[in-house]
């Protein structure tokens, strides 16, 4: 790709290709938006993920810090809020299951043996003597 010009600032982005981190370097042009820090974007060239920005640079401190052409930019900023909500309620929602279904197990356990120690004098014994035990 072909060097870019004039942009006012570079956004450095850690990406993780394989097991390696490694910093990348993306030109930030005035499009209305002040990027910053852990902002989430899409970039152009190679990379189709959302990434987040780790460092914005003056250009003068990225071409101290980083001595080749920056031939890539970042196309805008992506709001992921909602998404993030859904991917949460998920997580909580599968945990909430998980307990729910120990509890039943639980009480699936007791109301059998209640159930036969209403049949069997012996066994319904035995249930006051456990209960008695675990209170």
């Amino acid at each position: 790709m072909a060097k870019l010009t004039g942009y006012y600032a570079v956004a450095v982005i850690e990406e993780v290709t394989c097991c390696c981190k490694k910093d990348y370097y993306y030109a930030v042009f005035d499009d209305g938006n002040t990027y910053k820090a852990g902002d989430q974007v899409l970039v152009s060239g190679c990379n189709k993920d959302v990434l987040t920005i780790k460092e914005i640079l003056t250009v003068p401190e990225a071409e101290v810090k980083y001595n080749k052409n920056i031939t890539a930019e970042i196309i805008c900023r992506v709001d992921t809020s909602a998404y993030d909500q859904r991917v949460e309620n998920r997580k909580k929602a599968e945990k909430l299951k998980k307990d729910m279904d120990a509890v039943i197990k639980q009480m699936d356990v007791t109301k059998k043996y209640e159930m036969y120690a209403t049949e069997n004098p012996e066994l319904a014994a035995l249930l006051d003597q456990y209960k008695e035990l675990t209170k």
